[in-house]
Parts: C-alpha cells; sequence; structure tokens
C-alpha cells in the first residue's frame, strides 16, 4: 500500500493535503512504505472532523458519526469486509496490515461527539483534556504504523505532552480564521468571564508550552513527531510574536517555508 498510484491512496492523499496541510507534512516525515497508512487513519479524522459543518442538526451529525463508527467495528470484526467509501477501502488494508489500535479510534469518536452536540467547556482544564481527545489518537496511529519502521520507543506520555501542545496551538492559530461564534464556543467560560481575549491566548499558549517543555526533555523524537514538534514551536513563536493579540496581523500570517524548516 505504498502506491499513490491506487485510487483510494490517492483520494485520501489529496484530501489530506488540501484538508490537514501540517499533518499531511508530518506524514511525508514518516517511512514511504507507511504513509499511505497515515494518510487512511488522517483522512479518516477529516471525515469526521467536519460532521459539525456540514448538518444543520446535531441529531443528524450524531446518525453520520454513528455510521462512521459502525463501519470502523466491521473492519475490525472481520478480515472480509469489503466497504465501498474510498477512506473505509484504504482504512481496512490498514487496520489488516498495521497495529492500529481500536482504543485510538474509539477516543477520537468520544472526542467529535462532543463537538456535534456544541457542549461549551467551563475550564481551561477541561479545554485541554477535549484538545488531547482530538489529537492524541492520531499521533498515537501515527506511532502504532511506523513502530516497526523507526526503531525507536516512545512513551505514551511523550505522544500525550506533544499531542495537547500541537492542538492547542493549532486552535490558537486558527482562530481569526473561524467563525467568533465557535472561537468563543471553546474558549473556557471561566477565564472569559474575567479575563481579555489576548490574556485568555497567552494562558492557552503558555499551558502549550509547558507541555512542549516536557517533549523537549525526551533527547530522540522519531523524524514524525520531530515534526511535529517543530510545527508546534514555530506556531506558539508567531502567537508569541503577536503579543497574542488574534487580531495581530503577525499572528494570522502564514508560515511559509514551514515544509522545509520540520524536514531540515
Amino acid at each position: 500500500m505504498s502506491k499513490t498510484r491506487d485510487p483510494a491512496i490517492e483520494y485520501c492523499r489529496k484530501l489530506v493535503k488540501e484538508q490537514d496541510y501540517d499533518r499531511y507534512l508530518v506524514s511525508l516525515c514518516a517511512p514511504r512504505q507507511k504513509q499511505s497508512h497515515i494518510w487512511a487513519v488522517l483522512a479518516f479524522n477529516c471525515e469526521i472532523s467536519k460532521i459539525p459543518e456540514i448538518v444543520s442538526d446535531s441529531n443528524l451529525g450524531l446518525i453520520r458519526l454513528q455510521w462512521w463508527r459502525e463501519e470502523i467495528e466491521k473492519l475490525y470484526a472481520s478480515q472480509e469486509t469489503k466497504p465501498s467509501h474510498q477512506i473505509l477501502i484504504c482504512l481496512a488494508d490498514s487496520v489488516q496490515k498495521e497495529n492500529i489500535s481500536k482504543e485510538s479510534f474509539e477516543i477520537l469518536f468520544s472526542a467529535r461527539e462532543f463537538d456535534i452536540k456544541c457542549e461549551s467547556i467551563d475550564t481551561l482544564e477541561s479545554f485541554v483534556t477535549y484538545i488531547e481527545g482530538i489529537n492524541v489518537p492520531l499521533l498515537e496511529m501515527i506511532y502504532q504504523i511506523c513502530g516497526d519502521k523507526i526503531n525507536k520507543e516512545i512513551d505514551q506520555d511523550v505522544l500525550n505532552h506533544l499531542g495537547i501542545a500541537y492542538g492547542l496551538l493549532k486552535f490558537l492559530r486558527a482562530i481569526p480564521f473561524i467563525e467568533s461564534s465557535q472561537s468563543e464556543r471553546f474558549l473556557p467560560d471561566n477565564l472569559k468571564k474575567s479575563y481579555t481575549d489576548s490574556d485568555v491566548i497567552k494562558m492557552i499558549a503558555d499551558e502549550a508550552n509547558r507541555n512542549l517543555d516536557i517533549v523537549r526533555q525526551y533527547d530522540s523524537l522519531p523524524q514524525p513527531f520531530k515534526a511535529v514538534l517543530r510545527l508546534s514551536q514555530m506556531n506558539l513563536k508567531q502567537i508569541q510574536r503577536a503579543k497574542y493579540n488574534s487580531q495581530d496581523s503577525r499572528f494570522q500570517k502564514q508560515l511559509y517555508f514551514k515544509s522545509l524548516a520540520i524536514i531540515l
């Protein structure tokens, strides 16, 4: 499954490149023969993460999410399942050939269910838990896919802190480009009531940096995870340069040449 000429693989690759470019760059840092399996996982994440945006009613969103949940169940229940959806075709091959944990899928489903229900977030701690739920499972699956090729063990604790830091900073950098109602829903209520938006952004960025400090103590990260660390540090630096003001042009500035920066 390493050639991108297969239509299902190419579908996943293009979807990830268009909708989740940073993680697409991360996938290119993985061993070549593992990249298509990573694209399958990331394409699946793109598909379920956009559900709240394409449904007019949360119940319809939950039905759509349940369909995906049942399809993933089928992949683990039988090796003979022949799905028709391009993403599921790739995932069926990946689940069969790679050591991808079903539990990682379940954590993603739970976090995306929270998305669809449009529940508000009360505290920084609950926001971090949400961010962990939509980011760490993806790093876990990438590690599970690459494990036999990178020859380096990573503690679960490192994956947790890296996923949290990356997710927090990715969310902050997206604030200028998403509807204010969406960003307001996710910013912790108890902080919004007591602090300015810039203060809240700084608190979240500081929490991300605290997690990055733990990851930086790890001597030898495999290349895909080193790329995630570099992307996180680049986002943090951009936010700090803008003095945590999401309206500052430096906050909104695109990170050019980042593909070169994370590979070198």
